[in-house]
């Protein structure tokens, strides 16, 4: 099918996207609520 190659290089676009994304947010292992609520006001 024509559309196979392009649904797959969309697709992959996407993942290489979320990949990066997921590599930026910040680890929130360990914290409780409190201490990410109060993240932005150090």
């Amino acid at each position: 099918n024509a559309f196979v190659g392009p649904l797959l290089l969309i697709f992959a676009a996407w993942m290489f996207i979320g990949s990066i994304f997921s590599f930026l947010i910040p680890e929130t292992k360990g914290l409780s609520l409190e201490e990410l609520a109060n993240e932005d006001h150090d």
